[in-house]
């Protein structure tokens, strides 16, 4: 019994000398540098990407001059085009996010307190997104998580953040930068083309397949 208590004494001194050293690393590192403090690396929209069986026509930059939403670090618009056929993309890079993409479709096109009918789908490798009619597009909303299946509901989203891999990378950046545990960073995408003649199931399925495309292209570029 001695023996089991001299063992679990030694960890206990042991954990307490290492949360020690941290603390006071952190301490010293503010004290030298009081800007020591870690910012979410903002994503860099290219001004090209290929998309397969369509063809780039636009690219432009969103400015939030009013800066009502800081989180929104990086705004990119593209907008492709197959047989006569615009397909606009809208990318928003969220440094912090509750993970309810509805409400940032919503925020995004000034819905206010607007009532949207959505169905919620799952692709097997690639994860959630939502899909919707509106102003005579049919759209294709989701969230892009790192390192993780993208996400269309709240629930969905904080379930990503709390994975144990997720939890194991986030420890470090926790201990020394005071970063949150979950990490909360959302890249929201919204691909919308127009119905014209078509009908909203038709446009659903070109939606779809451009959108794994695009998912596969842009989740290994998320940075760490």
């Amino acid at each position: 019994m001695k023996t089991n208590l001299n063992s679990w004494e030694i960890i206990r001194l042991s954990i307490l000398t290492i949360t020690s050293c941290g603390i006071v690393y952190v301490l010293l590192k503010s004290l030298i540098s009081p800007s020591f403090v870690h910012k979410v690396t903002a994503l860099d929209f290219p001004e090209s990407v290929t998309l397969k069986e369509w063809q780039q026509i636009a690219t432009n930059s969103v400015a939030n001059k009013n800066n009502n939403y800081p989180e929104e670090i990086s705004v990119k618009n593209y907008r492709y085009i197959q047989n006569n056929l615009p397909l606009d993309i809208e990318m928003r890079y969220l440094s912090s996010s509750d993970g309810n993409v509805q409400k940032i479709f919503k925020r995004s096109k000034q819905l206010g307190a607007a009532q949207l009918s959505t169905n919620v789908h799952q692709q097997f490798s690639i994860g959630s997104y939502g899909l919707l009619t509106h102003q005579n597009k049919a759209s294709l909303t989701a969230c892009i998580n790192p390192k993780r299946n993208s996400t269309f509901k709240a629930e969905q989203f904080v379930q990503n953040q709390m994975n144990f891999n997720v939890l194991s990378t986030r420890f470090i950046p926790w201990l020394f930068y005071g970063e949150s545990l979950r990490d909360r960073r959302c890249l929201w995408v919204n691909l919308s083309v127009p119905l014209k003649d078509s009908s909203p199931q038709n446009a659903y399925l070109t939606l779809e397949k451009a959108w794994v495309d695009w998912y596969q292209y842009w989740h290994p570029r998320l940075p760490a």
